[in-house]
C-alpha cells in the first residue's frame, strides 16, 4: 500500500471550492493527521491519499481527470511517500486545543 500528496494548481480558474469537493469524493483528503493524533488542514490545492493500491501514474490520471472538469489548464504535483512518512509544520488544527483551564 502506498501513500501520496499531489498539489493542484488551476491556471485558468479560480474553483477550488468545486475542486475540493471532487477530490474529496474520489478518495483524497484535505486533512493530515500527526502522530500525536492532531489533525490539521493542508494548504490549498493540496491533497492526500493514504494506503492505496494505486501506482503514482494512476493517483496523477486520476487528478488529472478530476480538475480538468475546472479548468483546461493545471498543474499537478505528485508525490509518493512510504514508511519514512512525512513531515511539516505551521498547519492549522482542524480543531485547535482546548487550554486546560487553571483552577485558583
Amino acid at each position: 500500500m502506498s501513500s501520496f500528496s499531489v498539489r493542484v494548481v488551476l491556471h485558468n480558474s479560480n474553483d477550488y471550492a468545486n475542486v475540493h469537493a471532487d477530490m474529496e469524493s474520489v478518495g483524497f483528503s484535505r486533512t493530515i493527521t500527526a502522530d500525536s493524533g492532531v489533525v490539521y488542514h493542508l494548504p490549498n490545492g493540496e491533497y492526500i491519499v493514504q494506503d492505496v493500491d494505486w501506482t503514482i501514474h494512476q493517483i496523477h490520471s486520476e487528478v488529472l481527470a478530476v480538475v480538468q472538469q475546472h479548468s483546461a489548464a493545471v498543474s499537478i504535483f505528485v508525490t509518493q511517500w512510504a514508511d519514512a512518512g512525512v513531515r511539516f509544520s505551521g498547519l492549522t488544527p482542524v480543531r485547535p486545543q482546548l487550554r486546560a483551564l487553571a483552577w485558583r
